[in-house]
């Protein structure tokens, strides 16, 4: 490796996927000098942002911090889809499905029905709550015990993350940012008053780094990141539809449906998608983490697995037979939540990785903040909650 090249960027993004895009986009537009970095050619199957949907809505019921950032994400979708022509957002509604008074163990979405209801009143947000008759009515491929009830949020939906990732990249491009796809980093350096980034092709000087590397975060890092920044490797399955409840799958919207008291009894999904006539689902599993390098084979029973344990009665006209499955991957902390912080021993080093399983709608509104912040202004969102002391780490 040569000398250390000084360069002029402001900014260096590590990353460009959910959160990358978005800050690189974000911090073009604020007129800051910006180069990002991906080892691969984003948007790519490799990560956590892709799998052709990611639902999106207002109230989450994984705390009121999210509502206002959920909010202006969604105003930046559209702001996009007004820029570029693209659907971005698919507004098909989404509904939680769950017996009220039911509590989980899990460390979030103890009771999700519950949860998310109380954010969306004390928000404003639009919505509805549905009795077991109502629902059977409304949505006839949901099968519905009668202890069942449903949040229904109309203005909710899926976004299409593959097309999200690169309709930002252009855009940051168009605006001026320099990305580099296919250089993968290496190492980040604090020296002076800037940043080294090493690449697997040079050495270059920065003024500050945003680190949004997703599962890889953690080992670019460095301990203690690489204990708190956990991946885990998640099964998505895409379903065929019986031709009988194809219309109801059509016109029906993105779901959740928590179904019991274990940590894992939940799944989550989204209706008929005309690329593939399939309706996809995927569950969330955190009993053993994984390397982001390491590929693993899918069980070939995997989903039939999910279809037994979780589907068959509740979601009708859906089959196995057939069935496509692809894996991702989620980084998480231990409480759930994002971190979105500068390194404690270095101010122009900045994380915000971990979305743990939730980022994706919301990473416009997170790049959109943390340019600020990198910018030094102050952000339309509270960050606050997202810093590194809370978890302990030092």
């Amino acid at each position: 490796m040569g000398d250390t090249v000084v360069s002029s960027f402001d900014v260096a993004v590590v990353g460009l996927g959910a959160a990358g895009s978005s800050l690189v986009r974000s911090l073009a537009l604020d007129g800051i000098s910006t180069i990002g970095f991906d080892q691969f050619h984003p948007p790519h199957e490799i990560g956590s942002s892709h799998g052709e949907t990611r639902l999106t809505r207002v109230a989450n019921g994984e705390g009121d911090v999210y509502a206002p950032m959920a909010l202006r994400s969604i105003e930046i979708w559209r702001e996009l889809e007004q820029e570029t022509g693209e659907e971005l957002f698919v507004e098909c509604g989404a509904i939680i499905i769950s017996n009220p008074d039911q509590v989980a163990e899990r460390i979030v979405r103890k009771n999700f029905l519950r949860e998310t209801q109380s954010v969306a009143e004390r928000f404003g947000i639009p919505h509805e709550i549905l009795d077991a008759e109502e629902i059977r009515y409304r949505f006839p491929h949901f099968g519905i015990s009668d202890s069942d009830r449903a949040y229904y949020e109309p203005g909710a939906g899926y976004l299409k993350p593959e097309l999200c990732i690169s309709t930002q990249l252009a855009a940051a491009q168009r605006i001026g940012a320099s990305l580099r796809f296919g250089t993968k980093v290496q190492s980040i350096e604090g020296r002076g008053g800037g940043v080294v980034i090493t690449t697997n092709d040079e050495s270059l000087e920065v003024g500050r780094v945003a680190v949004c590397a997703g599962p890889w975060a953690g080992e670019l890092l460095g301990p203690p990141f690489l204990a708190a920044l956990k991946p885990y490797r998640q099964t998505l399955h895409w379903f065929p539809i019986d031709g009988e409840y194809k219309e109801a799958w059509q016109a029906g919207p993105a779901f959740t449906w928590p179904h019991g008291t274990g940590s894992g009894d939940f799944f989550y999904g989204f209706p008929y998608l005309p690329s593939t006539g399939f309706a996809k689902v995927g569950t969330e599993g955190f009993a053993a983490t994984t390397h982001p390098d390491l590929s693993l084979s899918i069980d070939q029973n995997a989903a039939w697995q999910v279809f037994e344990r979780h589907l068959r009665g509740r979601l009708l006209g859906l089959h196995p037979t057939g069935a496509v499955s692809k894996s991702c991957q989620y980084t998480v902390t231990s409480d759930f939540q994002f971190v979105i912080d500068h390194h404690p021993d270095n101010e122009n080093i900045w994380i915000i990785s971990a979305c743990s399983g939730h980022g994706f709608k919301h990473s416009p509104a997170v790049g959109e903040a943390v340019a600020a912040l990198l910018n030094r202004v102050e952000p339309s969102v509270d960050l606050s909650g997202f810093a590194l002391d809370r978890l302990d780490l030092f």
